[in-house]
């Protein structure tokens, strides 16, 4: 062989080497990489929007080890979670709804909970959360502008959540309370990243403008608005905030000195403790209005009883105002009878004006006779308003000519009467009213009985019928076994305000549905011991209506996959409350009508209080509230507390966590009888869980209760809970709320909210 046909054959083979190597590092190479990954904790999150919970994952983790998943802020603040793998090296868990209020991206972690802070790092976003018309804003960049037609103001109005989240991507229009004004766009209308869009305003005709902004997508108007008042003439701020040029106090341009003022806007017809609004104006000697006065107005009253009379507190006038300010709402007049009402400038009094007010129909002197023609006066309901209520004793009051006799029809059939006295007013106390529609109104007539007029009708709706329960559904039905996964679903009323399940010991709030009116759910794990598990529904309406169902449902759980559930066939008419009849043996009424003794007591702690549950007590007559003993010592529980109403869920504040507390229960009925025998005690450890330093600080008043309101209402009242471990001593926090549980589901679930009062 020639040494050229020995290199080509050599070559060759080097060359086969080279693309077989190659091709081996090809298939390998993915092979080490995901070997590699294996020894780096993934953690990752899900995609979410404020206010509701995130999904967070981990894999490559060490089987059944214990670990911590650190969750990165926008803000820059964090928060650890504990959490322990399973035996494969994954952990599924919720971060809270409390802590992703905030719209942006969040970065996530997990690490050993023993070991250093090192893994893979991932991100996931929160969105911003539907439009707030309520937390959303209009605002101008100063108050006062020149009325030159080119001074030109900037108004922003900013779309956010109820969080504060800028809501991006809304088209804009703003509108003026004057046609005169004009508005054009700085930019395309749209919301920016910050949920803001810009406007440019000014106006050639003084006056004050109001400017308000639309969703054009939806035609929604924020409750927000900005004024702007459009001076004449030089009269202008220099800047925003800023002080008139050397403007005299009773001087303006178009009008001569401060001469009096006019009160105008009465309504034609006041009755006596009706609030009405009125204005006032500051005028020169030929009536026209000086629109830059700045001084300080007092009010007083004359006439029969004029000393009670409620007017307007000292009111100084803004340069806004130009002049003119509406008083909303701030006259009222105890009694019918003609009144003066006088306004003065406080720094020369003899600049006044004044005015006479008639109040009740032209009742004269409002001597309260009961004759001419102030018994002609409509008499009116103050209360109730129509709507619908679950309290049904009802006060009917409101005004009516003095010495009338008001009489009260419900539905067309008189329940009451009341005689009016010199002070024009009434009130009267129903007896209690059947659930359903009522028509209310009040007549007036004379010593003789003849009726002079009828109020308007107020329709009012009574509703004391707490929710019931249609049908529960738990899937699976069976082959449940410790430790499985458990939906639960209850049928019930549209828009409740509270709904719950209590099971082994713990209270797991329920979800409305988004795809059925009605419907509930939750998602439950099995316990970890084999057994018999019964499931109570807790259900509370919007009008405050509740009710406890026990045992809808048993739960058998063993270790072998044998499980199941059965529910009774009667269960659906039980009451939500037995009656001594039914069960004597179990809520039995004890003598001298005293109520009897409370059953069913739960208690679970959390940081720095327990929540209690319990079955409501029975009475002859109607339970007023609760009483709660407690102490650190069984035999000796030194601290009482009182409920504010007869509500059956109610916690404890301001204990020591860690420390062990017992508690026990009694009730307190309308005649001031305590039930004989206490509940059975029950104990509970108020806790908390580490979390990192990071974390913003908590509300400044703690939430659900205060100093001076000890006790309030509140398993589920917006509390913040902790992040913990699922197999840890708190798991009475594990599903509080839709709790990691929901993890589990892959469903985004958002804990109920009270009004932002």
């Amino acid at each position: 062989m020639s040494r050229s046909s020995t290199l080509s054959a050599s070559f060759r083979i080097t060359g086969a080497f080279v693309v077989l190597a190659a091709m081996a590092t090809m298939f390998l190479l993915p092979i080490v990489r995901a070997a590699s990954y294996k020894t780096s904790i993934q953690a990752y999150g899900m995609d979410t929007i404020a206010g509701y919970e995130a999904l967070l994952s981990v894999s490559y983790a060490p089987a059944n080890s214990d670990l911590t998943v650190a969750v990165g802020k926008p803000d820059g603040s964090s928060v650890k979670i504990p959490v322990k793998s399973d035996a494969e090296g994954n952990a599924r868990l919720s971060l809270y709804d409390y802590h992703t209020r905030k719209s942006g991206e969040y970065s996530v972690m997990a690490y050993p909970a023993s070991g250093e802070k090192q893994g893979s790092v991932s991100y996931f976003t929160v969105y911003p959360d539907s439009l707030s018309l309520q937390d959303s804003e209009v605002v101008a960049q100063t108050g006062i502008a020149r009325a030159s037609g080119d001074d030109k103001i900037s108004v922003r109005a900013t779309f956010k959540d109820e969080y504060g989240n800028g809501v991006q991507g809304h088209q804009v229009n703003l509108i003026s309370s004057r046609s005169d004004d004009r508005i054009t766009r700085s930019g395309n209308g749209m919301t920016d990243k910050n949920g803001t869009a810009s406007f440019l305003v000014s106006s050639s005709k003084p006056g004050v403008s109001i400017f308000s902004a639309i969703d054009v997508a939806t035609g929604d108007v924020l409750n927000s608005r900005a004024q702007v008042a459009f001076l004449g003439g030089d009269t202008y701020l220099a800047d925003a905030g800023g002080d008139f040029f050397a403007i005299p106090k009773a001087y303006a341009q178009s009008a001569g000195s401060l001469h009096h003022f006019e009160i105008s806007g009465l309504p034609s017809s006041i009755q006596a403790n009706q609030n009405v609004n009125f204005r006032v104006t500051a005028q020169d000697q030929n009536d026209i209005t000086v629109q830059n006065y700045t001084g300080t107005v007092r009010f007083s009253a004359g006439g029969s009883n004029s000393e009670n009379a409620t007017l307007p507190e000292d009111y100084t006038f803004k340069a806004e105002d130009l002049g003119t300010h509406e008083f909303s709402l701030g006259l009222k007049f105890p009694t019918s009878g003609t009144y003066t009402i006088e306004v003065r400038d406080t720094s020369n009094t003899l600049i006044a004006g004044e005015t006479a007010v008639i109040v009740g129909a032209g009742s004269g002197s409002g001597s309260g006779s009961g004759s001419g023609s102030g018994t002609s006066q409509k008499p009116s309901i103050i209360t109730p308003v129509s709507g619908t209520y679950s309290q049904n004793v009802q006060t009917v009051s409101g005004s009516a000519p003095s010495g009338t006799t008001v009489r009260i029809f419900d539905n067309d059939q008189e329940i009451g009467s009341v005689q009016i006295g010199s002070d024009g007013s009434y009130s009267y106390q129903t007896a209690p009213l059947t659930d359903g529609s009522h028509s209310i109104y009040v007549t007036t007539s004379d010593s003789q009985g003849t009726v002079l007029q009828t109020s308007e009708t107020v329709e009012v709706e009574i509703d004391t019928t707490p929710p019931s329960v249609d049908e529960v559904t738990i899937q699976p039905m069976s082959g449940i076994k410790t430790g499985d996964i458990m939906t639960v679903r209850v049928l019930s009323e549209a828009d409740l305000s509270e709904a719950a399940l209590v099971f082994n010991g713990e209270i797991f709030d329920l979800a409305p549905s988004l795809e059925q009116t009605g419907m509930y759910s939750a998602t439950l794990q099995a316990p970890a011991n084999p057994g018999e598990y019964p499931l109570d529904v807790l259900l509370v309406d919007a009008l405050g209506n509740e009710a406890t169902y026990k045992d809808e449902a048993l739960i058998t759980i063993t270790a072998d996959g044998n499980g199941q559930v059965s529910q009774g066939e009667e269960q659906p008419e039980e009451t939500p409350v037995e009656t001594p009849e039914e069960t004597p043996e179990e809520t039995p009424v004890v003598e001298g009508n005293a109520p009897s003794q409370v059953f069913g007591v739960i208690a679970f702690g959390s940081d720095k209080r327990v929540t209690l549950i319990w079955e409501a007590a029975n009475d002859d007559g109607t339970i007023d509230h609760y009483k709660i003993y407690y102490g650190t010592d069984p035999v000796n529980l030194s601290d009482v507390v009182e409920t504010k109403d007869a509500a059956t869920t109610w916690y404890v504040p301001g204990l020591e966590n860690g420390k062990e507390y017992y508690f026990s229960v009694a009730a307190i009925d309308n005649d001031g009888f305590e039930s004989v025998d206490k509940s059975e005690l029950v104990n509970a450890i108020p806790f908390t869980l580490e979390v990192e330093a990071e974390v913003p600080e908590r509300p400044d008043v703690e939430l659900g209760a205060n100093v001076e309101e000890p006790i309030l209402r509140g398993a589920a009242q917006d509390q913040i809970p902790p992040e913990m471990v699922e197999n840890g001593p708190e798991l009475l926090w594990l599903l509080l709320g839709s709790g990691a549980a929901s993890g589990f589901a892959g469903r985004l679930s958002r804990r109920k909210k009270k009004v932002r009062s």
